[in-house]
């Protein structure tokens, strides 16, 4: 049978080592002298061997020994004789060994997979596991002095360097802008970094035209917001003395005194604005952003996590007129079935607090029109899942969506079929009470709002 240990292998140096000092300890007690019995030592050890387990607080009694007492009598008796018969070659091998030819051993002489797991003490994401969004976002201080601690250790060689590297980037956090491009760009190209990535996180924040082209309306809308919030903690609260009040009272003159700043300076502003509106507007256009992303995440060559998420601020649209969709919602199909295209294999999806989806038409992947290639459609939505292991689908609330009829709860269960038809799932989280709020028949009240 063969054994579970792993075998250790260690630069020549380091064997010489371990050789030299096997031989200091083994040539004094396994060789002898002329004027030495041959058979004394042995004949001791059988002697205080024998006396040892014969003690009357012997665990067991002394015959249950003997069996024992001959292997190790035996096997000692033949290292003696394989030590006497090459006693020459020892004595040379000692010689040659000497410990002012020998370098000190140090940590580049340990095996390449135990320095990969020391290495990966450093990460605040574990290899073995899952990807970790929540660390990633809440840990920031953290993070950034393990960073540090890994940019250092780059510095020291090159087997360091080449260890390290992977564990610089192992989440890409982008956003619709061709600085994230640019960013991918850079980290695919440099291999040691790339083969670190395990996670693309992608903020759909999108620069609505309405806050582009009319600044001082947003502005004046979260005035009015953050007013709103902090006379709701003076409700709460109702005391002015409050230290939560206090704090909040504090943070409500911040914003204010940040907004007087801001405008002094909103020509500037309102320009810069407006120009990452049509840049993110441009990128978005006939699906650019998600075919450039694809086609440079094909390069990482492993499977990867997806996690798209929204940050802007949900309250936004219910001040203008009319429904106001963030376009970039389309990425939840144009995206994973871009990825599907280019080879990319995703294997976990968390697609978490979707209230910014208005209308069910993002979830059909028959929208999605490429400018090269043939139709989507729901096959396509389908290979992307085939290597699924785990599937968020979380915080779909009520208000999200507004005037759905049998063709879209069509849509919405075709959506859920499809992301579910992997047969390598094993961990799913999904809200359905939404169903409940689209009017979908047999969903009552806490039957079946979670799964």
């Amino acid at each position: 049978m063969l054994s579970n240990v792993r075998p250790l292998f260690l630069s020549v140096e380091a064997e010489d080592a371990a050789v030299y000092a096997y031989l200091q300890q083994a040539l004094p007690r396994y060789t002898r002298r002329d004027e030495e019995d041959p058979e004394a030592d042995w004949n001791k050890f059988a002697k205080d061997f024998a006396a040892e387990v014969t003690k009357p607080d012997a665990l067991r009694h002394p015959t249950d020994y003997r069996p024992i007492q001959r292997l190790l009598i035996g096997r000692c008796l033949a290292v003696r004789g394989w030590c006497s018969r090459h006693e020459d070659f020892l004595r040379r091998r000692e010689a040659q060994l000497q410990r002012g030819n020998i370098r000190a051993l140090h940590v580049l002489d340990l095996p390449m997979d135990i320095l990969e797991d020391i290495f990966d003490n450093f990460q605040h994401q574990p290899k073995s596991g899952g990807v970790d969004w929540e660390q990633e976002q809440h840990k920031a201080r953290d993070r950034k002095f393990r960073l540090e601690t890994i940019r250092s250790v780059r510095l020291v060689c090159r087997a360091f360097n080449r260890l390290a590297s992977p564990l610089l980037c192992p989440i890409l956090h982008l956003s619709i802008d061709q600085q994230s491009i640019d960013r991918v760009q850079k980290v695919v190209g440099n291999p040691l970094i790339s083969a670190g990535v395990r996670g693309v996180g992608l903020a759909l924040s999108y620069c609505l035209s309405e806050i582009a082209m009319d600044e001082s309306r947003f502005l004046e809308i979260t005035r009015r917001e953050v007013g709103d919030l902090y006379d709701h903690c003076s409700h709460v609260f109702n005391n002015d003395d409050d230290d939560r009040m206090v704090e909040a009272r504090n943070g409500f003159e911040t914003i204010k005194d940040a907004m007087t700043m801001y405008r002094e300076t909103a020509t500037w502003n309102s320009a810069l604005t407006t120009g990452l509106r049509f840049i993110s507007a441009g990128l978005l256009r006939h699906g650019v952003f998600t075919s450039t992303l694809a086609s440079l995440l094909a390069s990482l060559q492993r499977p990867i996590a997806l996690n798209l998420y929204f940050d802007d601020a949900e309250i936004l649209p219910r001040h203008f007129d009319g429904d106001i969709e963030f376009e970039s919602v389309k990425f939840i199909c144009e995206l994973p079935i871009a990825l599907q295209k280019e080879g990319v294999l995703v294997n976990l999806f968390p697609l978490n607090d979707v209230t910014h989806v208005r209308s069910v038409a993002p979830l059909d992947p028959r929208m999605y029109r490429p400018t090269i290639g043939p139709q989507t459609h729901w096959t396509n939505l389908s290979s992307f899942c085939e290597n699924l292991k785990s599937l968020e689908l979380l915080s779909w609330g009520a208000s999200s969506l507004t005037d759905v009829g049998e063709e879209d709860i069509h849509i919405i269960e075709s959506y859920l079929r499809t992301m579910l038809s992997s047969s390598s799932l094993v961990d799913v989280d999904i809200t359905l009470a939404f169903l409940k709020a689209c009017g979908r028949p047999n969903w009552d009240s806490g039957n079946g709002q979670d799964c």
